[in-house]
């Protein structure tokens, strides 16, 4: 999918790892460090190429969810209309300002 057509600008991801994952057809990897850093208050760690789909799944305390994001950091996922984002892993340490 064109991630310049989606609805997905940004978000957070929980589960044994937080993720902040921004549209990476829409912002520079330098844009999504930064909004990182502004969203959550910390330094992210390096951003890797993943991507998100809208739909159902199973969260991480294994309920089945609908109508939200997912985020596939493997990038091997089957499913349509995904978009491609800059997925990073939230560091530990606090943003200086």
């Amino acid at each position: 999918m064109d991630g310049k057509k989606s609805k997905f600008t940004s978000g957070s991801f929980y589960g044994d790892t937080q993720y902040f994952a921004v549209n990476r057809d829409k912002f520079t990897k330098e844009e999504a460090i930064q909004m990182c850093r502004n969203e959550t208050g910390y330094d992210p760690y390096e951003p890797f190429k993943a991507e998100v789909w809208f739909g159902c799944g199973v969260d991480e305390d294994g309920q089945a969810r609908a109508g939200c994001w997912w985020l596939d950091v493997s990038g091997t996922g089957k499913r349509p209309r995904r978009c491609p984002v800059w997925a990073m892993e939230v560091g530990y340490e606090e943003v200086s300002l």
